[in-house]
């Protein structure tokens, strides 16, 4: 893809080891905007620029969770209504949004972010979650600052829909990534968190499973997984969706 698609004759490097190594999948940093496609990467720069995105210390590597989240919202989220709508309805989402943010802290006292955030027309909002080779969800340390947050931040608000023994420090930070997102879908009846990642990662799929087996319903309800591939095909399907944005959908499925 470096070589062909863009045209790119020299792979960047990756400290391993103290040693600086070519690697094949990433791009030399000067040309880390080309791991968003060519049709969107002006736009999506501009967005990124005006309101401070930070990007992620790996954005310039091909296979870039950040670069391919921003590739697929910016786009479609900024767009038109059709467009707008198009993208949520591929993930099972009903509406428009009325509001989004990429890289979000939606409670300042909690601190984290999420990789999207949307609300939309009919009182909804959603914290989404993206990953694309990422072996796992993350952990946290089991240290005294993270389990004063567990007691005073995630405890009081999960306690009523998860099985006692997820809240445990050991169990609770062994899957912080899944449970920080499931504790926003639990601050209001109207939220929902979002897993979205390839199918083929049946690792990330054995490991939310698990998690989620601890959660009550109906908390566990708003829990949606969602593929890469799934919201990319219905995209390119979708006859409501503007004919350029379908193509752009099959620009991002080739990458």
């Amino acid at each position: 893809y470096r070589r062909e698609e863009l045209g790119i004759a020299e792979a960047g490097t990756f400290k391993y080891r103290g040693e600086e190594m070519r690697v094949e999948h990433i791009l030399p940093k000067e040309a880390q905007w080309h791991g968003i496609p060519p049709e969107t990467r002006a736009t999506v720069l501009e967005y990124c620029t005006d309101r401070g995105i930070k990007l992620h210390r790996y954005f310039h590597h091909l296979n870039s969770s950040q670069a391919f989240a921003l590739s697929l919202f910016v786009p479609f989220l900024e767009g038109d209504e059709s467009s707008r709508v198009a993208l949520l309805r591929s993930m099972g989402v009903e509406g428009d949004r009325t509001s989004w943010q990429p890289e979000h802290v939606p409670d300042k006292s909690e601190g984290t972010n999420v990789d999207a955030w949307w609300t939309t027309s009919n009182g909804a909002q959603y914290f989404c979650e993206v990953k694309l080779t990422e072996s796992e969800f993350g952990a946290a340390a089991d240290d005294g600052a993270h389990q004063q947050k567990l007691a005073t931040i995630y405890s009081p608000r999960l306690q009523p829909h998860l099985r006692p023994e997820r809240l445990e420090p050991k169990r609770f930070f062994e899957a912080y990534q899944i449970l920080r997102q499931v504790w926003h879908a639990a601050g209001t009846e109207e939220s929902f968190a979002v897993f979205l990642y390839p199918r083929q990662r049946d690792d990330l799929t054995k490991i939310l499973e698990q998690v989620l087996s601890d959660i009550y319903t109906p908390l566990r309800e708003r829990v949606i997984i969602v593929h890469a591939e799934d919201v990319l095909a219905r995209l390119m399907e979708d006859d409501r969706c503007p004919n350029p944005m379908r193509e752009y959908a099959r620009r991002l499925a080739a990458k």
